[in-house]
Order: C-alpha cells, then sequence, then structure tokens
C-alpha cells in the first residue's frame, strides 16, 4: 500500500474498525474498576446528596473539577445505575479515543491495519512508571485525551489558524483542567518551535486564545478556587500538611518518584533508545527517509512528547527540596508517563508502515490484516464472556462476590437510612453505592471519608495509631486490610466509640463477641450500638 493509498484509505472506517477493537477488547474488562466506583459515587452525591442518607459530601476541589463529567453522565446514572453508565460511558471514551488515534495516525499516514496492531501492542504497559493510562475505562482524563489527540493531530500538520486545534485544546481544559493544560502549554509550545509564524500572529493568537477560554470555560472555576481559596489546601492541627499526606501518603504511585520501583527507568531507558534509533532510521537512512510532510509530523510528534517531558525531569528533581509535596502535587509526570510509549509505538508504526512501502510485497500487508483480525477474534473471547456476566451485574464486578452483594442487599433493606458502618478501608468501596449506607471511610475514596484532612486521622486509627506510617500508598491500604482483619474486640468497640458507629463488618473467620446482625459465607456484621460508649463531640466530628 503506497502513501496515496493510505491517505485515500476511509478516515470514518478507519475510527468504526479502531471503536471496535477497542470495545471488544476493554469493554467489559474489569468491569466495573474502582476508579469508576469512586467517580460515580461522587456523581450521584453531587447530584443528590440524599443518595447516601445522612451523608454531606465534603465541597473540594477533587469533585469541583469534575463537573462536566458529572453532568454529562448524570443522565446515564440516574436512568440505569452504575453499570448502564459504565457501559455507556465507556462506549463513548472508546469512540472518542477511536477519533483521536485515527487522526494522529492520519497525519502521521500510517494504515489503519498498522495502528490497530499499534493499539494492541501500547494497551497491556500504557505507563512509563507512574501509573497513569489513556485506554481502559470512562474518567475526564480519558476524554481529555481524546480531545487532545484531535487536537494534536492539526499540529502535525502546517497550519495556518489556531482556531480549530484551540478549541479541542480548550474542552480538553474543561474536561480535565490539570491535563488539558499541560496539554495545551505542550502544544503552544510546539507552535512556537515549529510554527513560529503562526504562533506570533497577534490575530491568530487573538482568535486562537478566544476559542480556548470559550471552550475551556468550565475549568475556569477550578483553577481559580486551586489558587485564590486557601480552605482548599488548609491542613488541621492532628495532622501533616495536607499536600504532604495526598503526595506522599494517599497517592505516591502517581506522584512521589521515591516510591517508584527500583529499576524503572530500564523501560524508560528503552522507550527513549527506541524513539532515538527510530528518529535515525527514518531521518538518516536514505532508504527509509520519510518526504518533506511526513518529517514534519515525526518531528512535531517528538517534540510535542518531549516538551511533556519537562515537567517529569523537573518533578524528579525538584523532589529532593519539596518535602511537603507541594509541587509534587501538580501531576508533573502525568502526561509524559502516557506519552512517552504513545509516541514509541507511534514511531514504530511509521517505521513499519515506511518498510510495508519499500517492500512493495502484497503478501506483507496481507499478513498485517490477518494479524489484526485475529487480534479481534481473540478480543472477541472475553467479550462474550463479559457480556453474558453483564446479564447478572453487579456480580462479577470486581470486589462484588454473591456473598457480599447479598450483604449490602441485607443492609439496604433491614438498617435505619442514618446507619454507620465500619467496613475495611482497602476493598469495601462498592459499599456505598450497593448498600446505600454509610461508612467511615476507605482508602480509595478520600472525600467519601470526609476531606483529606480527615480520611488520614481515619487510616492512621485503622492502622493502630501508629505515627509515622510505616508504609505508604496503597502498600499501606492492603496493610490497614491484614490489621483489619484482625482487630480484637476491645479495638473495635474503640473504634466504634470514636465514630458512633452502628456496625462492624469484617469476613466471617473474624470472630468477636459483639451480637451479630448478619451473617453468610463470607461476611459478618457485627452490632456495636449496644457497646458504644459516650465520646467527645470532637470525636464524633472524625
Amino acid at each position: 500500500m503506497r502513501q496515496r493509498e493510505v491517505h485515500s484509505e476511509n478516515y470514518f472506517l478507519g475510527v468504526a474498525l479502531t471503536f471496535v477493537y477497542l470495545s471488544l477488547s476493554l469493554l467489559f474488562s474489569k468491569f466495573i474498576n474502582s476508579n469508576e466506583i469512586s467517580k460515580f459515587t461522587d456523581a450521584m452525591l453531587e447530584i443528590d446528596p440524599s443518595w447516601i442518607p445522612a451523608y454531606s459530601l465534603s465541597k473540594n476541589l477533587f469533585v469541583e473539577r469534575q463537573w462536566l463529567f458529572q453532568h454529562f453522565m448524570r443522565p446515564l446514572l440516574e436512568t440505569g445505575g452504575f453499570g448502564f453508565a459504565a457501559l455507556v460511558g465507556r462506549l463513548f471514551s472508546f469512540l472518542l479515543l477511536a477519533f483521536g488515534w485515527i487522526s494522529l495516525g492520519k497525519a502521521l499516514r500510517i494504515r489503519t491495519s498498522l495502528l490497530i496492531f499499534a493499539l494492541a501492542v501500547l494497551i497491556p504497559r500504557q505507563s512509563l512508571v507512574a501509573g497513569e493510562w489513556i485506554f481502559l475505562g470512562v474518567e475526564p482524563k480519558v476524554w481529555c485525551y481524546g480531545f487532545c489527540f484531535i487536537g494534536l493531530s492539526k499540529l502535525l500538520r502546517p497550519i495556518e489558524s489556531l482556531q480549530g486545534t484551540a478549541f479541542w485544546f480548550g474542552l480538553a481544559t474543561s474536561v480535565h483542567p490539570l491535563v488539558g493544560l499541560y496539554c495545551s502549554l505542550s502544544g503552544f509550545g510546539l507552535l512556537l518551535l515549529m510554527q513560529p509564524s503562526v504562533a506570533f500572529s497577534l490575530k491568530n493568537l487573538a482568535r486562537g486564545g478566544l476559542m480556548f477560554l470559550f471552550a475551556g470555560i468550565f475549568a475556569v472555576r477550578p483553577v481559580l478556587e486551586f489558587l485564590f481559596q486557601p480552605h482548599l489546601h488548609q491542613s488541621s492541627p492532628q495532622s501533616p500538611n495536607s499536600s504532604f499526606v495526598y503526595v506522599f501518603l494517599r497517592t505516591p504511585h502517581h506522584l512521589d518518584p521515591w516510591s517508584w520501583p527500583h529499576g524503572w527507568w530500564y523501560y524508560a531507558a528503552i522507550c527513549f533508545s527506541l524513539i532515538v534509533l527510530l528518529l535515525i532510521c527514518l531521518y538518516q537512512l536514505p532508504r527509509f527517509q520519510l518526504d518533506r510532510d511526513g518529517r514534519f509530523a515525526v518531528r512535531s510528534l517528538v517534540t510535542f512528547t518531549a516538551l511533556t517531558c519537562f515537567p517529569f525531569a523537573f518533578g524528579l528533581v525538584v523532589r529532593f527540596f519539596d518535602h511537603e509535596g507541594k509541587i509534587l502535587q501538580l501531576y508533573l509526570f502525568r502526561v509524559a508517563d502516557v506519552m512517552v510509549p504513545l509516541t514509541t509505538v507511534l514511531l514504530a508504526a511509521v517505521f513499519l508502515e515506511r518498510l510495508l512501502e519499500l517492500s512493495q510485497k502484497s503478501f506483507l500487508d496481507t499478513w498485517l490484516k490477518g494479524v489484526v483480525l485475529t487480534l479481534f477474534l481473540l478480543s472477541s473471547i472475553p467479550f462474550l464472556s463479559g457480556m453474558k456476566s453483564y446479564e447478572h451485574f453487579p456480580l462479577g464486578t470486581p470486589g462484588v462476590s454473591a456473598s457480599w452483594f447479598e450483604l449490602c442487599s441485607w443492609a439496604r433493606q433491614n438498617t435505619k437510612r442514618d446507619t454507620l458502618f465500619i467496613t475495611n478501608p482497602h476493598d469495601t468501596f462498592s459499599f456505598p453505592w450497593l448498600a446505600r449506607r454509610k461508612i467511615v471511610g476507605t482508602f480509595k475514596q478520600v472525600p467519601l471519608s470526609g476531606g483529606l484532612n480527615v480520611w488520614y486521622q481515619k487510616m492512621t486509627l485503622f492502622g493502630g495509631n501508629q505515627e509515622p506510617w510505616n508504609t505508604t500508598g496503597f502498600h499501606f491500604s492492603r496493610w490497614l486490610s491484614s490489621q483489619y482483619r484482625q482487630l480484637t474486640e476491645t479495638r473495635v468497640k474503640e473504634l466504634g466509640s470514636i465514630w458512633n458507629a452502628d456496625y462492624f463488618v469484617t469476613t466471617a473467620s473474624h470472630k468477636l463477641g459483639f451480637p451479630v446482625a448478619f451473617h453468610n459465607n463470607g461476611y459478618t456484621v457485627y452490632d456495636l450500638r449496644r457497646k458504644n460508649d459516650d465520646v467527645t463531640s470532637q470525636q464524633r466530628e472524625l
């Protein structure tokens, strides 16, 4: 297939095939995941605060910045619940990503079959090291990347006007202010370096700036709140600095380079080495050299990715000085973490595209289509299995066994609306959704636990008041889970008194001397109401 044939490939057919592949591969993968449960729970509480009786969701930046996402998902959540919202939301996400992926492929002049093969290579390892991802579920950042890909695809070609590009980057910023702003700044930097005459045109800047503000209007409020409302960042006397808690205790896998696995840079070195090697092949080897438009597109993609790496490199340096996490909390590693692997895969696809052109052997193109067809067939197996399991939703959802669902149903039908449950902080984030009852808190759900400072105090109490913590992040969450299953009757009584809780939920093998309110083969619910002591008003606020 020669370049003119690649150009003649139907754009919408490519989008449709990519959408189908993403849906087959990922629609029912980990359906629904913990991030979706948390974001849907927050969204429902924003829509209807009485969705979980006696619960008041703290107004904070981590919820407000998702306004557009929440209001898009609102009719889906209200109409069909979490399962329906996840299903339709994922399909929309995959469709948007398909448009973005094919737009990038068209700009780089890669055939659709090769783009789908590149996706199959990328999806299993999307993150460089910081645990970010693009292709998986439904989240604001997924939509943001979809819009950014469309905007970036326009910058991979010479342009005369900024309006179209500014619109897509502005829309991305509305959906997810942080990712959108990082991508927008990198996009503008790319324009300055590659097309300065366009970037320095006052007419273009004025029109592009207005279009960016128009499309990015929903990012204005959260950005202003973050910059000028100090109550969003204040700490309580009982806990460390809120940025320290968020960066080094709650989310170190995303934000703290010193918590990353040893030897993480091996994968980074492989990606950067491949990028350099592929650029040498595409620019220096006469046989593989691209034409002018091809070189412009490749150079623009690599430049954009290099610009996203500046915050990443800055974060590695600033870690030595930012002991409170005030700078690291800005997710300096996020965009580069996904753009470096993505760019590596796309450049490899450009090289393979060039190789296929030069070979002039049709059987290679036929072989590639056969590989892609095999990928579709292999993906259809878990898809059909997942579609069958969806009939029994929410059973089969990660963490939702038949015994857990039975417990949640009992709680929803047989307890008072203002009942407070103590649950395992590690893996019970589905309880508020399924039981519609208030819980003390979980490691995963910071807003649901009362905000960052209260969350820290609660997790510390679950861990036996050990300060500083013996580990951080999800390692600490898993440690909390093991500690929870070994809590003594005396300690459970103390926790029940501190939080004025009504019930204690634990595994069936965890034997305590409290009255049993519910029991099945997986779980036991103990009644604490007759064991609670009076507590001070300060304790009750926890």
